[in-house]
């Protein structure tokens, strides 16, 4: 049973898109159209910082969600939701009481809020580091972004290799094992660094999501909060939580495709110095579920 409603007087959701959306089970039966498909998912939704591989949250940092300015049931629903589907990808997940990295701020989209981002928040937000955020056309996106649900993602570069005094990542180190590290970095296919989360920041406004429930707000939030996801992603055509806003009653929650690829994100190794690798081993992950599911149906 889906949670209740965010709240009454809702605002009309847009009509439902002309065909129905791609099921990630439908692609059981597509065959050799399959990996075009998963490919333009992926391309679409994936959005890593400037001149960088996309990153994930490091499984050695705690993963901690602070919703703010909402009904502690509200707050406490969605935070526990997301909790469970960062668990799910083997994240370290904070205690109640935790210092948020994940900051959920329930706020309209008046001037002056939009000013508040700009003012107060442009400093935090903005860090003079190369590569660990979308950039300042970007962030000015952001705050001018009339959306209800809008987001920024904050990331950090650090070497792969355990003997840096940084908690090393086990799938990296998995896929390492038994290579030398003096020979790592100075390979010309595989890097010596790797991209991870450091702060994610969600401004929604409540009063334009009535029509959805906090289950599908929980959902969506989660997504946002564990990808960098493309603010301009056209995934109407899939069967995705990033529609929910626009098309609630076709979506109840993560799919298929959303598992998938948080699946694939969480596993890549990402060791490769090749521009998009990262991408192509999403899209590998999304394509073995679907054979997975090609097996059952058979």
């Amino acid at each position: 049973m889906l949670s209740p409603t965010l709240g009454v007087g809702q605002e009309a959701p847009a009509t439902a898109a002309a065909e129905a959306p791609i099921r990630l089970e439908d692609l059981a039966v597509q065959g050799t159209r399959r990996r075009p498909l998963i490919d333009r998912f992926v391309a679409n939704v994936a959005q890593p910082s400037t001149n960088r591989q996309v990153a994930r949250w490091h499984r050695g940092d705690q993963f901690c969600v602070g919703v703010m300015n909402m009904p502690q049931a509200t707050s406490q629903y969605v935070a526990d939701r997301i909790g469970d589907v960062a668990r799910g990808l083997e994240l370290r997940v904070g205690a109640p009481g935790c210092t948020p990295n994940v900051f959920m701020i329930a706020a309209d989209q008046s001037n002056a809020g939009n000013e508040w981002l700009r003012t107060n928040l442009r400093p935090v937000l903005m860090r003079n580091e190369s590569g660990t955020t979308a950039g300042r056309r970007a962030y000015d996106r952001f705050v001018e972004n009339p959306a209800p649900v809008r987001w920024w993602h904050i990331s950090y570069v650090t070497s792969i290799h355990n003997d840096t005094g940084i908690p090393g990542d086990p799938i990296i180190d998995r896929a390492l094992q038994g290579v030398r590290k003096s020979h790592q970095t100075a390979s010309r296919i595989l890097t010596g660094d790797a991209d991870y989360l450091r702060t994610v920041f969600i401004v929604f406004d409540p009063t334009r999501l009535t029509h959805l429930t906090t289950n599908q707000l929980a959902d969506y939030l989660a997504f946002l909060s564990l990808a960098q996801v493309n603010t301009e992603a056209d995934t109407e055509a899939y069967d995705s939580i990033l529609n929910v806003v626009a098309h609630p009653n076709e979506v109840a929650g993560l799919t298929d495709w959303d598992k998938a690829y948080l699946q694939g994100l969480y596993s890549a190794q990402r060791t490769q110095r090749i521009a998009g690798a990262a991408r192509d081993e999403i899209a590998n992950s999304i394509e073995r579920q679907a054979r997975l599911m090609a097996a059952t149906v058979e």
